[in-house]
């Protein structure tokens, strides 16, 4: 009996909140790389573009992604924000980087892609100069709504679970500037003392 309570023990791994964390930032990636590479392909294929994004030479990736940072549109023909335009050019790099094709591109500093990472930059300087940037922040908390808050019995230091929820309510507001993804990555190390 003991050694079947010990082998189904072993049957399930005990992951620690890091790996399971790493699980699903790379399901995230993943997702997202294929997304962007799609995108890209979808580009090459309304402008005639028969060679595959993994087949084409060097100087050849280099100037359609210089043409595609410059004409990549949403389907309502929105411009990209800045981080989605970003994201292209990491999503295609990471997709020519892992196997089978392992190409050890550096899209962002490889002196090779120069006329695409100039488009690129370009583009995101004149995102800025028309204010496209497209960083939507949520509004702030009003102070009467704050102070509501901060005096409501929900936050009070009278019983452990209102303590609590009053230490969660401003390690919230003042650490986590991301919503519940800056909540998951924020570790006691990160706080200040």
């Amino acid at each position: 009996m003991a050694m079947f309570l010990e082998s189904e023990s072993r049957r399930f791994a005990n992951l620690s909140e890091r790996e399971l964390e790493s699980i699903l930032s790379e399901k995230q990636s993943e997702k997202t790389t294929n997304w962007c590479v799609s995108t890209f392909k979808a580009w090459c294929k309304e402008k005639q573009i028969r060679t595959p994004v993994e087949d084409m030479s060097l100087g050849q990736l280099d100037a359609n992604l210089r043409r595609f940072y410059a004409e990549a549109r949403k389907m309502n023909g929105e411009i990209y924000s800045k981080k989605t335009l970003l994201g292209f050019r990491h999503a295609i790099e990471r997709h020519l980087n892992q196997p089978p094709l392992s190409r050890s591109l550096k899209l962002s500093t490889d002196p090779r892609f120069k006329r695409s990472n100039e488009m690129l930059d370009a583009q995101l300087v004149q995102m800025k100069r028309n204010g496209l940037e497209n960083t939507k922040h949520k509004p702030a908390i009003e102070d009467k709504d704050l102070k509501k808050l901060k005096t409501s019995k929900a936050l009070s230091p009278d019983t452990p679970s209102s303590l609590l929820r009053n230490v969660w309510f401003h390690v919230v507001l003042h650490f986590c500037r991301r919503g519940r993804e800056g909540q998951r990555a924020l570790k006691k190390n990160k706080l200040p003392v």
